[in-house]
């Protein structure tokens, strides 16, 4: 099976903005939408620790996102060759010791057969815990199973965000409840999004 994992089609520059910006789009937009909002800057939570308990303290500084493969795979032809290797796109994206997580497609090879899967791989000390979700037919009243491979490989397309893995980076943290206005929370903060910045 190939591995596609180098097939790098662009680097697109996006305007980074300072998270102070952020936290002021975010409440003007969210406020628009929900009754009480709340809106902080704040130091990623460690998410090596419980409840979380991943392979590395969180999202850390000098983030990319790297979106491999895509429906390309899936139609008109289902590609469950494509194989994609988590520790090469590091490289590619010129972060080889980076924390990468991110939802995907699970590894036709390493499962069997098409499954649903969250990247957790921490490329610096090379730990994997990637999750994954397969259809079990047989398997009592659960039609399904989750469960952890330690294997960074993904089949077919993976949404991934990769940042140092040391040290957790700030964050915008927001809280919302009651909704008043049409919007759910994922349109608000995109639409919110797009009014401030247009196509920076």
């Amino acid at each position: 099976m190939p591995d596609c994992s180098e097939n790098l089609s662009a680097v697109i520059e996006n305007h980074v903005p300072s998270l102070d910006e952020l936290k002021e789009v975010f409440i003007k937009s969210l406020t628009e939408n929900f009754e009480t909002v709340t809106v902080d800057i704040t130091t990623c939570p460690d998410l090596s620790k419980p409840p979380f308990n991943q392979t590395s303290s969180g999202f850390g500084e000098n983030l990319r996102i790297a979106e491999v493969g895509g429906p390309g795979n899936l139609f008109p032809g289902f590609h469950i060759d494509h194989q994609f290797d988590i520790t090469t796109i590091g490289k590619v994206c010129e972060l080889p010791e980076a924390s990468v997580f991110g939802p995907g497609a699970g590894p036709w090879p390493v499962v069997g057969q098409n499954s649903e899967m969250v990247a957790d791989v921490n490329l610096k000390t090379g730990r994997s815990a990637t999750r994954i979700a397969e259809i079990k037919p047989g398997n009592g009243n659960k039609k399904y199973l989750q469960r952890s491979i330690d294997q960074p490989k993904f089949s077919l397309m993976a949404n991934l965000a990769l940042s140092n893995a040391d040290k957790s980076a700030s964050v915008v943290h927001f809280k919302v409840s009651v909704r008043k206005g049409e919007k759910n929370l994922t349109l608000c903060i995109r639409d919110g999004l797009q009014k401030h910045f247009g196509d920076k």
